[in-house]
């Protein structure tokens, strides 16, 4: 489990939204894993758009030395937040990405992960948007 720090592009109105981000990975020993994720990108928020994500789905990832690169594809439910508290919507999200882990201790890693999301039901038409994101991940099982 860890948090991050996320900073996104959403294409509705073109903003660039400031977040965190909670996320749960279950790992095996074959490499698949499962991830779910929540993301509150609620910060820095132009003319109060704000989005909410909550999401799950496979992981793929493999261990070089300290490094764990994985792939990510996930779906869920997006919450979305029109300009100056207008109207507020829920839709559904899919989404894909990948990261890098790098092991800092036993239980400790630093975590880069990027992630594209498409909202194809939303109100005016898909959306799409993308963004970066920045923290650490705790190990509960070794």
């Amino acid at each position: 489990m860890g948090t991050t720090a996320s900073y996104y592009y959403l294409q509705y109105g073109g903003v660039k939204n400031v977040g965190l981000t909670a996320y749960l990975d279950a790992d095996s020993l074959t490499r698949l894993g499962f991830e779910g994720e929540g993301r509150w990108l609620q910060f820095h928020a132009t003319n109060d758009i704000s989005a909410r994500t909550y999401l799950a789905g496979p992981r793929y990832h493999f261990t070089v030395g300290r490094f764990q690169p994985y792939l990510k594809g996930l779906s869920g439910l997006g919450l979305f937040n029109f300009t100056y508290n207008y109207a507020h919507g829920s839709y559904y999200v899919i989404a894909g990405g990948g990261g890098l882990d790098y092991r800092l201790s036993q239980r400790w890693s630093a975590r880069v992960d990027g992630e594209y999301q498409y909202w194809p039901q939303f109100t005016f038409g898909s959306m799409s948007s993308g963004g970066i994101s920045i923290g650490v991940r705790c190990h509960i099982l070794k």
